[in-house]
């Protein structure tokens, strides 16, 4: 099941305003993917899966990895693009998942049939397994 997509465009890394520099061969960039706000009770020993991905399409344009605009240029050659993932002291990764307590959410009438006995679930911290 997807819960959440998010995306990140590396020429905007920067911010919306100006488009960024080109990438460096060799070079690891930080960036942050906010995947917006949602609401989603996994259930206790739930595992979650993360994905990364150089294309979502339809959810997002394709993107051709020249660092144009796909939209006002289609027609322009398409680059292969290698993304990685970094696991070290140096360049950490990391997964931010808040950990909410059933009875710290209000109640809602329109759901709350739906919650049923889950709203006396007991705390417990996640486990992101990457």
């Amino acid at each position: 099941m997807l819960v959440r997509y998010g995306a990140i465009r590396m020429r905007w890394r920067d911010g919306d305003a100006n488009m960024s520099d080109p990438m460096l061969l060799g070079k690891i960039y930080a960036v942050d993917i906010d995947l917006m706000t949602t609401a989603y009770i996994f259930p206790k020993g739930h595992r979650v899966r993360v994905a990364v991905s150089s294309a979502a399409a339809p959810f997002y344009n394709p993107n051709h990895n020249t660092g144009k605009s796909e939209v006002s240029n289609e027609h322009q050659p398409r680059l292969k693009a290698t993304n990685s993932v970094h696991f070290s002291r140096e360049h950490p990764s990391s997964i931010s998942i808040p950990d909410v307590r059933m009875t710290d959410i209000p109640r809602n009438q329109h759901f709350s049939s739906m919650i049923g006995e889950e709203a006396e679930m007991e705390h417990s911290t996640p486990q992101i397994v990457v």
